[in-house]
């Protein structure tokens, strides 16, 4: 059905302080990244995850983003890991191009990820690569400092 939108939701149903402080700061930076970026493309940008709505009035507290059919790279990564193809090598340089314009519009955005990797960038249906969990992100003209820990 064309009129039928499916969404990935990513929700926190712990009582822990900690969970709610990294849901409502992912909640934010997504709010602010999709109202930024959509002054420059109202669409979004292809290659970051699509907010659709955050829910805070009701529990489980949500993020409805858009949904990636094929999963995270880091899976996609392990299942091809025997296979060693020229196509296959086309691809994840495909994606490898979609990542770093969705890094070229969080820079022009003024925000640094913090966490990209594997496991945070998102294949959709198309074969789109796109950064997703923004939890770490933070804005590099507001925060002055920034600690990161091996732990």
């Amino acid at each position: 059905n064309a009129d039928v939108t499916v969404v990935a939701v990513k929700s926190v149903r712990s009582k822990d302080r900690l969970c709610y402080r990294a849901f409502y700061r992912e909640a934010a930076m997504l709010v602010a990244l999709d109202e930024n970026g959509k002054e420059h493309n109202p669409d979004g940008h292809p290659n970051i995850i699509k907010l659709f709505g955050v829910i805070t009035k009701s529990t489980p507290k949500c993020i409805i983003l858009e949904f990636a059919a094929k999963g995270d790279l880091l899976q996609l990564l392990k299942q091809q890991a025997r296979h060693n193809s020229a196509r296959l090598l086309g691809r994840f340089l495909r994606y490898a191009v979609h990542i770093s314009r969705a890094l070229k519009e969080l820079r022009r955005l003024r925000i640094a990820h913090g966490d990209v990797a594997a496991r945070n960038v998102l294949i959709s249906g198309d074969d789109v690569a796109k950064l997703s969990d923004f939890g770490l992100a933070h804005d590099v003209y507001t925060t002055t400092t920034y600690i990161s820990s091996g732990k």
